[in-house]
């Protein structure tokens, strides 16, 4: 991996920085033409895959992380978020959440250490989760590429005759599949077993709100309106999460984090609107 070439690269952009040479949406002059960098930054981060699902060893420790956590056979968390925009020029409608202001959404999965191994940005804040899920990479590359297996088969166990596979977890809002579980919901009279089984699941789902706490509490400009061109802000949310999941113990995060919020994603921020909550 080659730490010391991405280092020098974001660290030369942080320096030098860009200048404004575009309008955003809505003919508002930019603050400056930082979202540049946010895709340049993105793109650095994403050839050094700090995003990606986890596979081999790497699998192995997820499913034993969440085990830990009380679930077994687990491999991810899965839920979304809403990242607060100006209401768009086109369909505005479709960007008005239930909560009362614009967003797009970031579905995540995330593993047993709060590390986001599977992210889909971009849909209208009206979206119900289930839809956005519906027309995501991941949901294709489950259902149509791999036959419903979003994970290794020969992971799998048996209990009493019965094949568990490794799937990832989510609340009610998401579908039942082989790779997605989710609990039983309070429509049902549950006995004692299924109120424990979904609430062990609940806990252990946690780790994907801590996440977008995390996220969100390190780059605070996503709990604020991202006054840039809605086409624009899925990248700007790429490269902090991308920050977010990068070990912070190498240099690169040690040395332009910090700098990178300051003078990168920080100046999309409208200091009057705090929206929290995800």
């Amino acid at each position: 991996m080659e730490i010391d070439l991405a280092h020098q690269d974001i660290s030369i952009m942080v320096a030098v920085g860009t200048e404004a040479t575009e309008p955003v949406a809505g003919g508002m002059p930019p603050k400056s033409n930082h979202h540049t960098v946010a895709v340049e930054l993105y793109r650095i981060y994403h050839l050094l895959q700090f995003t990606e699902a986890p596979s081999g060893q790497r699998l192995d420790d997820t499913i034993a992380g969440f085990l830990k956590r009380g679930f077994p056979q687990c491999a991810g968390a899965i839920d979304g978020t809403h990242i607060p925009i100006i209401a768009p020029t086109d369909n505005h409608a479709d960007y008005y959440n239930r909560k009362g202001w614009h967003s797009i959404i970031l579905q995540a999965v995330v593993d047993h250490n709060y590390c986001f191994t599977d992210v889909f940005i971009g849909w209208p804040g009206r979206s119900h989760d289930a839809r956005v899920l519906a027309n995501s990479d991941l949901y294709q590359i489950a259902e149509e590429k791999q036959d419903g297996w979003l994970f290794p088969r020969e992971k799998s166990t048996f209990v009493d005759g019965v094949e568990i596979p490794v799937h990832i977890i989510g609340d009610a809002a998401y579908p039942l599949r082989r790779w997605l579980m989710k609990g039983f919901t309070q429509q049902h009279h549950l006995s004692q077993e299924q109120i424990r089984f979904t609430h062990t699941l609940s806990s252990a789902r946690m780790v994907v709100e801590n996440a977008f706490g995390r996220l969100k509490g390190r780059w605070r400009c996503l709990l604020k309106r991202i006054d840039i061109d809605t086409k624009l802000v899925p990248h700007v949310v790429a490269a902090c999460y991308c920050a977010t999941n990068y070990p912070e113990d190498v240099p690169l995060w040690k040395t332009a984090s910090h700098t990178i919020a300051k003078e990168i994603v920080l100046m999309y921020a409208e200091p009057d609107l705090d929206l929290m909550g995800p």
